[in-house]
């Protein structure tokens, strides 16, 4: 679609690289004279390098910004695709952060590590079935260390079927641990070469793994006006429903992403004495509240 809004050129094409450069050809058109908006799809990230790689500027849409503003009857991909470029062509498209591509590989970092220690823990949960199913609690601080744990497992009484079960769930725990361990040595040497790491990690609870965690959610503090912004991105602000004189706020409006938000959750549950005001805020909400 041109600036007046004439549409040059309309289809479907297979998503891939091949694809774009040979519709670039029968456009005659460069790369760096398009401007295009994709949906933040699964894949847009693959997607949105694909085309900058052809030298189109990308536009990551605000899916729920846009539905806001593009009033149509009819929806359709051909719809909606017409409507996009028209908001884009004014000046009016409501655009989602896109990040660079080392912020990218930084969320894939910290968010396969979380994902391994997310199976860990239900491993290490179905151990500790298994055992109270036969009456017997784990005396150790971790269920799948090895020598201790072994020798005790050993000397447990438990049915066969239980301890076939047990067998497999400790291999693979065992696997997890080395693959984390793999993942910690990696988030080391980015956390060695990133400068926002070493302030973050002065805030109470924030280690080195959630600093860098915060870092690749977030990507360039900078671009955010204002801490209220930034809390409002992490979906960590009240929400609100007002009219008139009646100014009613509700739940947080958990916008934005939600691995940002865990990694906040996680590091208040590390709240201790030593936080001062922070921690007298935190003991006056748990005796209302609870944990």
């Amino acid at each position: 679609m041109d600036k007046e809004e004439r549409i040059l050129w309309k289809g479907e094409l297979p998503t891939s690289k091949e694809s774009i450069s040979a519709t670039l050809a029968t456009l005659k058109l460069q790369g760096k004279d398009i401007e295009a908006c994709i949906e933040p799809v699964e894949q847009w990230g693959w997607y949105a390098e694909a085309l900058e790689d052809a030298g189109i500027l990308v536009h990551l849409v605000n899916p729920l910004s846009a539905k806001d503003r593009v009033t149509a009857r009819k929806k359709s991909d051909r719809v909606d695709s017409e409507k996009l470029s028209g908001l884009l062509i004014h000046d009016y498209l409501p655009t989602s952060y896109l990040a660079p591509r080392r912020t990218r590989d930084l969320r894939e970092l910290v968010r396969t590590r979380s994902y391994f220690v997310q199976i860990r823990t239900r491993i290490k949960n179905r151990i500790h079935s298994i055992l109270g199913k036969h009456g017997l609690i784990f005396p150790y601080s971790n269920v799948l260390g090895k020598r201790k744990a072994i020798r005790w497992y050993e000397a447990c009484q438990i049915r066969e079927v239980f301890r076939e079960s047990l067998n497999h769930f400790l291999l693979i725990g065992w696997q997890l641990e080395s693959h984390i361990s793999k993942f910690d040595s990696l988030v080391k040497h980015e956390d060695a070469k990133d400068k926002d790491v070493p302030l973050l990690r002065t805030i109470p609870g924030i280690g080195e793994f959630r600093a860098l965690a915060i870092k690749a959610e977030v990507g360039d503090f900078a671009r955010f006006p204002s801490a209220p912004a930034l809390a409002s991105y992490a979906g960590l602000v009240s929400s609100s429903n007002s009219s008139g004189d009646r100014n009613r706020l509700g739940h947080i409006t958990k916008a934005g992403s939600r691995y940002l938000r865990w990694v906040m959750v996680e590091t208040v549950t590390k709240v201790d004495e030593s936080w001062g005001e922070l921690f007298d805020f935190f003991k006056r909400i748990r005796e209302k509240k609870g944990f």
